[in-house]
Order: structure tokens, then C-alpha cells, then sequence
């Protein structure tokens, strides 16, 4: 084989590149131009080259600390178990309230009587409201207590102590035909100790300390 057919066989598998400091805009252009004349082998172990260590060190990173990711701590446990517990508490609560304020809707007395122990002088008292209201035939709409704080001094499976600070919405009193006939005034800010227990598979109230000034356990008034 002649000088010229061999520089022409050698100049068609090398290419010569100029190096020169591209703009932002012609990065890709320089590269395509680096590239075109270099066999696609010599170029997959260039790159090996370059990635395998970047590839090894950080997989060496993330085995010294347990693949974890560096700077996220976990939450401690005291504290998940404290908002667990609290959410609990607080959903035994508003379940409670739901169930209170559906009896007074439907004037079912004896429903709400169930939400409180056999014999229990609070749910006496409560009762008492309810069935004034439905002798003369009137339901109670829409009464809601906004749980405002709350704070768990016993969380068990059957039995919750808590410290709330709710404030009564405005409910609604109506004729058995649901005409509106009065508007319960809001009951503002207070804060109640409540113990409740489950018996039978239902939350019942055992207690309602009032920690307020003007705050009763029962509530809505008599009509």
C-alpha cells in the first residue's frame, strides 16, 4: 500500500480537533464535533473511565451511612408516639361530640342517654335538656364543638383523659317540620377536663369539668 492510500486510510478513523472554550450556546455542537471522527468504542471507554469512579464513590458515600440520606434524622419515637396518641384522643373526641350532636338533631333521647354511663348524673342532666326540647317539639341543628387545643393526660385503649379548649358553634332550633324557630348563641372559647371510657365497644362520657367562667356541661340550654 502506497504513502497516500495509508494517510488517507488514517485520516478517515482520526479526527483533528481544535480546543477551543465554547459558549453556552455552542457546547453541544463542540461535542458532536470532538466526537465525530473517534471510533464509538474508544469513546464507551473514555466515559467508563470518567462515570466509574464518580459511580463508585458515591455508592461507597451511601454505604458508610447505611444508604441513608446525609442531614434527615428519623423522628423520635417519643415524639410520633406523642402526636399518635394525641390524634387518638382527639378522634375519640370529636367522635363523641358527633354522636352528641346527631341524638339532639334527631330529639332521640334515648341515644344520647347511651352516650353516657348507666346512672350518670351528667347524662341525667343532659337528657333532661334534650327531652324539654322534644316535648315540645323541637330539635336542636347543627350543634358543634370546634376543638380549638387539646392536650392527653391518658391515652389508653378504653380509656381517655384530656384537657380540651373547644368553642361551641351556633346551632339551630327547629319544629319537628323543620321550620327554624330560634338561633342558639356560640358558646366563645373555654376549656373542659373530660374523661371518657369505652364500654361495650362505644365511647361513653364519664366526666366534663368546666375550667371557665359561664361554662356548664350541658349544653345547649333548656329552651
Amino acid at each position: 500500500m502506497d504513502d497516500g492510500r495509508r494517510a488517507a486510510s488514517i485520516s478517515g478513523t482520526v479526527g483533528v480537533v481544535r480546543v477551543r472554550r465554547p459558549s453556552a450556546s455552542g457546547c453541544h455542537r463542540a461535542t458532536r464535533r470532538a466526537g465525530a471522527g473517534v471510533p464509538r468504542g474508544l469513546l464507551v471507554a473514555a466515559l467508563a473511565l470518567v462515570v466509574g469512579p464518580v459511580v463508585a464513590g458515591v455508592a461507597l458515600a451511601l454505604a458508610s451511612t447505611g444508604g441513608a440520606t446525609v442531614g434527615v434524622r428519623p423522628a423520635a419515637p417519643e415524639a410520633a408516639a406523642q402526636i399518635t396518641a394525641q390524634a387518638a384522643a382527639q378522634t375519640v373526641v370529636e367522635g363523641w361530640d358527633a354522636r352528641r350532636a346527631a341524638a339532639y338533631a334527631a330529639g332521640d333521647v334515648a341515644a344520647l342517654g347511651r352516650l353516657y354511663p348507666a346512672g350518670s348524673a351528667l347524662g341525667e342532666e343532659d337528657v333532661g335538656v334534650l327531652a324539654a326540647y322534644v316535648e315540645r317539639g323541637l330539635t336542636v341543628h347543627g350543634l358543634r364543638f370546634a376543638v380549638l387545643d387539646l392536650t392527653v393526660e391518658v391515652a389508653e385503649p378504653d380509656r381517655v383523659v384530656v384537657v380540651v379548649t373547644d368553642r361551641m358553634e351556633r346551632a339551630e332550633v327547629r319544629r319537628g317540620d323543620g321550620t327554624p324557630v330560634a338561633l342558639l348563641p356560640a358558646r366563645g372559647e373555654a376549656q373542659r377536663r373530660l374523661v371518657l371510657e369505652r364500654r361495650d365497644g362505644a365511647w361513653s362520657l364519664v366526666s366534663s369539668g368546666p375550667r371557665g367562667p359561664g361554662v356548664t356541661p350541658s349544653e345547649p340550654a333548656p329552651p
